[in-house]
């Protein structure tokens, strides 16, 4: 009977310890499913809340996203006013208020930007321009901001207000048409302003006149009786094609020449300037030289050079002009720009005898003449 109990204690304890067991597992169950500690809040900031910006200027906004791994993405209200691309990069296009937000998942921030003109650059067409017809210049507009050069230089687009006067091309190129005048307009954008300029353009005619002849020299007979004329043959040419002259206006200064329709006619002895006109002048001397000249006086024989500057004035003058009787042969007449030739006249005969000084000495006789004396001198 004891030795029963003993066995039934053995049992008891056995049991107890199995209970304890398995009430161990339990509680080593329950502590897995425990709730974990809990996270940080994800957080998404902008590197400013305002901003403001000139027109054209550029700025960049930056974010701080923490505990996230969503992607950014920027967006602006007004894109016309500011664009902002996928870095935060923004541009001021226009004048005027825009909000520029930044998401992250459901975070978002934003920044209010406020654009104002600032600075407005300006663009310079280069000048009026004169041209012929059928030559090209071209133009070379200039932007300047904050009164400098810009370095970026924008594209220019050029038009011609007349085409049938002047046209331009689109590198600014201007071709002369016919005569007129146009206006050639320039357009640009720059920093998102949109500049204009324009330049007058006068188209003249090509006209190149040229003569056959640049020194005339005319002839006399005695008195005027005859003339003798020239021929002055002009070339008109209007933008490089030849015209037939009608155009031509003729005209003299002075009265030692006539001239009609490029015919020039000697009058009288003098120096004339025959011009003929179309737009342009060309001038033509006409030199008339008189049949009958003779030296005012006789120069001395052996005439020596003019030294000094006195003498030397003494050369530029007019040659003297004297009527002779009997009219001489034609002798020529000196150069109006020299004294230094002088025409010396001659007679026609020769004196039959030419008288010799005696060496002998004669009587004198009074009351005779030498002539009439009978004695001999010899």
């Amino acid at each position: 009977m004891r030795k029963t109990n003993k066995w039934g204690k053995a049992v008891l304890q056995l049991l107890c310890i199995a209970c304890l067991s398995l009430a161990l597992v339990a509680c080593g169950g329950g502590n897995s499913s425990q709730t974990p500690p809990a996270t940080a809040t994800p957080t998404l900031t902008v590197s400013q809340r305002v901003l403001g910006m000139n027109l054209g200027d550029e700025a960049t906004l930056h974010a701080a996203l923490k505990d996230s791994n969503e992607q950014l993405v920027w967006s602006s209200s007004d894109a016309d006013v500011v664009s902002v691309d996928g870095q935060g990069k923004l541009t001021a296009k226009k004048a005027g208020t825009a909000t520029v937000t930044v998401t992250a998942g459901e975070l978002t921030d934003s920044c209010v930007v406020t654009v104002t003109v600032g600075v407005i650059p300006a663009l310079d067409a280069g000048g009026n321009v004169e041209m012929l017809a059928g030559k090209t210049y071209r133009m070379a507009p200039v932007v300047t901001y904050n009164g400098n050069p810009v370095a970026d230089a924008p594209e220019f687009t050029f038009a011609s207000a007349d085409d049938a006067i002047a046209t331009v091309g689109e590198d600014g190129t201007i071709t002369g048409v016919a005569m007129g005048e146009t206006e050639i307009s320039v357009f640009a954008e720059y920093r998102y302003s949109k500049l204009y300029a324009s330049a007058i353009v006068t188209v003249k005619e090509d006209i190149v006149l040229t003569l056959n002849e640049s020194v005339l020299q005319l002839h006399t007979l005695a008195y005027g009786s005859a003339v003798s004329q020239g021929e002055i043959v002009p070339t008109l040419k209007v933008n490089g094609n030849v015209q037939d002259g009608s155009a031509i206006r003729w005209s003299v200064s002075g009265d030692a020449v006539t001239v009609q329709n490029g015919t020039v006619n000697a009058v009288k002895a003098g120096t004339a300037t025959v011009t003929s006109l179309k737009s342009i002048f060309v001038t033509l001397p006409i030199i008339r030289t008189p049949t009958y000249t003779s030296a005012a006086a006789v120069a001395h024989v052996g005439i020596r050079n003019a030294i000094g500057e006195r003498n030397i004035a003494t050369k530029k003058q007019i040659a003297t002009i004297r009527d002779v009787r009997p009219v001489l042969p034609p002798s020529a007449t000196p150069a109006d720009d020299s004294t230094n030739v002088v025409t010396v006249e001659v007679p026609q005969t020769a004196p039959t005898t030419v008288a010799v000084a005696s060496a002998k000495r004669a009587f004198f006789i009074s009351g005779s003449l030498p002539f009439s004396s009978s004695i001999s001198a010899f």
